[in-house]
């Protein structure tokens, strides 16, 4: 997938022109987006405003994502246990891996969320309060008080990108990202253009018997 950063004001609507035409595998060979503002660099922060939504889910992926209907549905993250009204134990999948092959665990969580925080770029972490890995696989959130609702907790459960320590400390997230997600980031160049290829090493590609409780 080939983005190309135009000119213009942000008020400009992102649009998607044709693909040329569809492989024998059943992919587009190329898709052409336009974004009204250069996004800047590919690190994983957690802002929602255009252009940065409309390809970032392509490359990193979050523990959870909604359905139509503002329900949570799987992503990294496999289920929730609410341990007391302050503290929720998130679980995920213990097969999820990065483009490069790293295994994503709960120290990646919690190195994903606290370089976040440190980045001063954790947008609606009011809430917040600590974030532990009590196992492989297993995150411990700690509120600093009972959420009211789901949507007080969109931005940490839905909105923040998790990816690989390993690969962060070995690679220039800023332009080389290694992400989760079904597309991989071939080249990027700031202000001109962002080609995204498939990421044939997908990790819910290689699950097909998890894959129904994700969305499309």
């Amino acid at each position: 997938m080939l983005l190309s950063a135009c000119g213009g004001g942000a008020t400009q609507t992102p649009t998607q022109a044709p693909a040329t035409h569809i492989l024998e595998n059943g992919r587009y060979d190329k898709i052409i987006v336009a974004i009204p503002k250069d996004p800047e660099n590919l690190y994983p922060l957690n802002g929602n405003g255009a252009p940065r939504n409309l390809f970032f889910w392509n490359i990193y992926e979050t523990l959870f994502d909604y359905d139509d209907e503002n329900n949570l549905v799987p992503s990294i993250g496999k289920s929730i246990t609410i341990v007391d009204d302050k503290t929720y134990d998130v679980t995920i999948y213990d097969v999820v891996t990065d483009s490069e092959g790293n295994h994503i665990t709960a120290n990646d969580v919690v190195y994903s969320v606290n370089w976040l925080i440190d980045s001063g770029n954790a947008v609606k972490y009011d809430i917040f309060e600590s974030i532990e890995a009590v196992d492989d696989v297993t995150v411990r959130w700690h509120w600093n008080e009972a959420p009211s609702s789901w949507t007080e907790l969109e931005f940490p459960l839905v909105r923040t990108n998790i990816f690989s320590q390993a690969a962060f400390e070995s690679h220039n997230f800023s332009t080389e990202p290694v992400g989760t997600g079904s597309y991989i980031v071939k080249d990027y160049t700031v202000g001109s253009s962002l080609i995204l290829e498939a990421n044939d090493n997908y990790w819910l590609l290689k699950n097909p018997e998890i894959m129904n409780t994700h969305l499309d």
